[in-house]
């Protein structure tokens, strides 16, 4: 039998609590003040940092909201990325969404980038594939693109999660659509992707479902 959207959202609301229940332990600090944790500073006049992928060699990629693709190495040097899309739509939560490595980055040095794309009548989240080099993207590819694109510009959502088998997730935000009554409720609809969780295989989107 099916499950109608509001049961999953309902099931993923629950779930969520239930994840955030149980990991969600306090750390508290010594009676000397000091932390059960060493902090080290990697970098600094980042813009607007949004998301961070680690490398196994301890090197990191941050993206920005502001559009910016930083490199930090292991031992803290920090350099732009070129090879972007040219339709990343800086503006309030757009810009870069989430970075997220493939599994086999070490051999295919495949990521995936989530932004919101567009303009600031007509945009949404858009995820690309694209190959790092180390200086630059490479081999770019839009996987997916969120539909319908709207004029609101918040709440975008645009995290990504790859699961074991290569599959990507994407949370799609709903745009604060829920606050503009001057266009139909399209939330509860399954024939468009906001207010989703949607998955990616094999670089094409295959499926939609409430969250």
């Amino acid at each position: 039998a099916g499950c109608s959207v509001k049961t999953m959202r309902a099931s993923a609301f629950v779930l969520c609590f239930s994840l955030l229940f149980l990991f969600a332990t306090p750390v508290s600090a010594g009676t000397d003040g000091s932390l059960p944790f060493a902090v080290t500073k990697l970098a600094d006049d980042l813009e607007h940092p949004a998301a961070m992928a680690v490398f196994p060699q301890g090197a990191f990629l941050i993206a920005c909201h502001s559009g910016k693709l930083t490199y930090i190495s292991a031992d803290g040097q920090k350099s732009d990325i070129g090879g972007l899309p040219g339709d990343i739509f800086m503006q309030s939560a757009a810009g870069l969404l989430d970075i997220a490595l493939d599994p086999n980055f070490a051999i295919n040095r495949i990521v995936y980038i989530s932004y919101g794309g567009g303009s600031v009548i007509n945009n949404g989240v858009r995820v690309i594939r694209a190959r790092f080099t180390g200086n630059a993207l490479t081999d770019e590819t839009v996987i997916f693109s969120a539909q319908p694109t709207l004029k609101l510009i918040r709440d975008y959502g645009g995290k990504i999660v790859v699961a074991r088998d290569g599959a990507l997730y994407v949370a799609v935000g709903d745009h604060g659509y829920y606050g503009d009554r001057s266009i139909p409720d399209l939330l509860p609809l399954a024939d468009n992707n906001l207010g989703k969780l949607v998955r990616i295989r094999h670089g094409f989107f295959t499926r939609a479902g409430g969250v």
